[in-house]
């Protein structure tokens, strides 16, 4: 097992996406929490669960995408290294458009 690291971008993008589940179902986005960390939870016994994203791109090869269970149009952006797991990112599916700028700036700065 490798532990699960936040960013503090990915930290700040669970607390939006948790105040937006909570404006319209309160007890939904305590499922979502209840929810990501049991996708972190298996993150860290299988680090290679998450799809590849971005193969071709140098600066965002390495990082893997996984939807968080029973809450897949939220998507967790993460990067496998020796000792830890990194999730850099939890984005919703909408706000991701399929580039990877919104990586590529938390990787480059």
């Amino acid at each position: 097992m490798k532990p699960v690291r936040l960013t503090p971008r990915a930290d700040s993008d669970i607390d939006a996406c948790f105040c937006r589940i909570a404006k319209d179902n309160p007890s939904a986005a305590l499922r979502f929490l209840d929810a990501l960390e049991l996708t972190c939870d298996a993150q860290s016994r299988m680090p290679g669960i998450g799809s590849p994203r971005y193969a071709e791109i140098p600066l965002v090869h390495r990082v893997r995408m996984l939807a968080i269970k029973d809450f897949e149009s939220y998507l967790l952006f993460y990067l496998e290294h020796e000792d830890c797991v990194e999730v850099i990112r939890v984005l919703h599916g909408a706000r991701h458009t399929g580039s990877p700028a919104i990586l590529r700036r938390q990787l480059s700065g």
